[in-house]
Order: structure tokens, then sequence, then C-alpha cells
């Protein structure tokens, strides 16, 4: 029976997975933001482009941030994450307001 189960968690395609990862970056990039009080609880975030760093396995993650009820980003974030460690070093990310 479980053989059955992990047979069709396999099945999904590479771009449901991939969306699937965005939505789990989203969810704790909010976590993280709301956490250190750069943004509320109704703000919404967006993941507008990725960058590889080399062959490492850091990345360069942008991010617009947008305020309840607005159509515009107030701010983009440029976020430097080691996807291996789970860190995003704050001192290598920038942001820019609006």
């Amino acid at each position: 029976m479980q053989m059955a189960e992990n047979q069709t968690d396999t099945s999904s395609t590479g771009a449901e997975r991939m969306e699937i990862m965005k939505d789990r970056l989203i969810i704790a990039l909010q976590e993280i933001f709301i956490e250190r009080g750069i943004i509320g609880d109704k703000w919404k975030i967006k993941l507008t482009d990725r960058e590889i760093i080399g062959r490492s396995d850091w990345a360069y993650v942008y991010v617009d941030i947008y305020k309840p009820r607005c159509r515009k980003p107030c701010q983009n974030r440029k976020l430097a994450i080691n996807f291996v460690r789970n860190i995003i070093d704050w001192d290598k990310s920038s942001f820019t307001n609006l």
C-alpha cells in the first residue's frame, strides 16, 4: 500500500515540483520578514527572479513586497540565499524602497 502512494508522489512533473518549492519559499520568506519586522501580516510577497551564483549553493532571489490593498510594489529586495544551509546573508542582500 505504501509503495503505491510513493509512486503517485514521484509522478508529478518538474514544473509542479518547482511551483511547490516556489510556494514554500514564499511562505518561508514571509514568515522571516514578519519575524524581523520588515512586513506586516497582510502584506504580499512575489518572487520576480532568481540568479544562481556560479556553481555554488548561493543564489540571489529577487522579491517584490506589496502593502495591503496596493497594486504597485512598495519595496524590491535582492536576497542572497544559501539553499543548502537554508540561510539568508543579510550583509550581501539589498533593498530599494519605491
